[in-house]
């Protein structure tokens, strides 16, 4: 028996560490480690003790209200195939918290592991794309398979946003762990290859968002260091990745094209009722009204408290797109135009959803270990907060697997962490 519990121990912890990784490579994957990760917690022992002291965990229980009120809204969805199937796609959002409440073998070395997994996966998954793009190039002639949805689709059609939001996250999590000198990271060699690779990624994946977060960040990083950094050649290393970063943000074309996108966006466009299929619009300009149509639909369905339900919210949005004839598609041609489009905002997509109790449930859970550090700046929590925030107000978060697991999982460990050791404070 006691070896067989030292196995289980030791596979929990290789499989958690591993989840970071398999949400890049594939969601297939990342569903069958899940699984394995749930069964080996279960094959720990005392499982009676430590169900006990999961029902104690306050922050597990914001997590299962908010599944909970996605489960209750199918009393009231129409659509209850579709419900049924958003259902299936939150899943992670209390079997992550639950599983990893159960796990005793949770501590502040596995939440490291876990953030080295996610620079090291994002490392690897950035060249591999890098090849896959020369590959293509070379085939083609086309430099758009370098950027945007084109660079990250081989990675099972893995959303250029999505992917840019893990690699930020990589970003903070790599240079934390770089300057408590974890494990490779305490390599200077290794140090290089990590900031540049996901540095390259940031630019390559061409998202407007994180780009300027970013540059935020590295600036951040500057002002509080370059007085303390004593070497010149440190200083100066330090100088030449931001303007590396800057350069390849300003003199790439298709980069700089889409920031051009923005300042040229038609706003005038979101006064019309009704659209033409060629009514010009942009990455903004398409949101905002996505967003005025959720506007619409609350006020059509009168379902402020509650929201319409997990299953009807998109079929309420494509037929709002197709009243107001937002380009919805052309047969000949075989695509369905904006129909399928989700809010792009987390925070409309819930309210739509779920109404304002469903939204306050959402800010509650956003809201977890804000107070514990929210002025430590040197805690990777600001910046992965300031992460989710950012991105949930162009993405709709919770709508994929890959924002589902993701959240679900490092919310999760920042919570646990919490209870066994607060992070020492990393010298700078």
């Amino acid at each position: 028996m006691p070896s067989i519990t030292i196995k289980s121990r030791t596979l929990s912890q290789w499989l958690l560490a591993f989840l970071p990784v398999s949400l890049l490579i594939s969601k297939r994957l990342n569903v069958l480690v899940i699984i394995l990760y749930g069964v080996s917690v279960l094959m720990q022992s005392q499982l009676w003790s430590r169900i006990k002291n999961l029902v104690r965990l306050p922050w597990l229980g914001v997590f299962v209200l908010f599944y909970a009120l996605h489960a209750s809204s199918l009393w009231w969805s129409a659509n209850e195939t579709a419900a049924l199937f958003s259902l299936e796609k939150k899943a992670a959002l209390i079997v992550i918290p639950i599983f990893m409440g159960l796990d005793r073998e949770i501590d502040f070395v596995g939440f490291r592991q876990c953030m080295l997994s996610l620079v090291l996966g994002c490392c690897i998954s950035i060249w591999i794309c890098l090849l896959l793009a020369f590959r293509n190039y070379f085939q083609t002639g086309n430099a758009s398979f370098f950027f945007y949805h084109a660079f990250s689709w081989p990675l099972d059609e893995l959303n250029a946003i999505y992917f840019s939001f893990f690699t930020f996250t990589g970003l903070v999590f790599g240079h934390y762990l770089i300057r408590i000198k974890y494990n490779l990271l305490a390599n200077i060699r290794w140090q290089i290859f990590v900031i540049f690779s996901l540095l390259m990624g940031i630019v390559l994946l061409s998202s407007r968002l994180f780009i300027v977060l970013t540059l935020l960040y590295l600036s951040r990083l500057a002002f509080q260091n370059y007085a303390k950094l004593m070497s010149k050649r440190m200083r100066m290393a330090g100088i030449l990745v931001v303007i590396s970063f800057l350069i390849g943000v300003l003199f790439l074309s298709q980069i700089r094209n889409r920031f051009d996108q923005l300042l040229h966006s038609q706003f005038e466009v979101l006064q019309q009722d009704q659209f033409v299929y060629d009514t010009p619009f942009n990455g903004l300009t398409i949101r905002l009204l996505l967003w005025r149509f959720a506007g619409e639909i609350m006020e059509e369905e009168s379902v402020y408290l509650l929201g319409t339900g997990v299953g009807d919210a998109q079929d309420l949005l494509d037929a709002t797109i197709i009243e107001h004839n937002v380009y919805h598609g052309n047969p000949t041609l075989g695509d369905q135009g904006y129909l399928g489009y989700n809010f792009h905002n987390q925070f409309v997509e819930t309210w739509v959803q779920l109404g304002l109790l469903g939204s306050l449930i959402w800010l509650l859970l956003l809201s977890l270990g804000w107070r514990k550090w929210k002025w430590d700046w040197n805690h990777p929590f600001l910046y992965f907060s300031i992460a989710v925030l950012a991105f949930s107000m162009i993405e709709s978060l919770l709508e994929r697997q890959h924002g589902v697991v993701f959240f679900a999982l490092f919310v999760s460990i920042f919570q646990i962490i919490s209870e066994h050791e607060a992070p020492p404070k990393p010298f700078t």
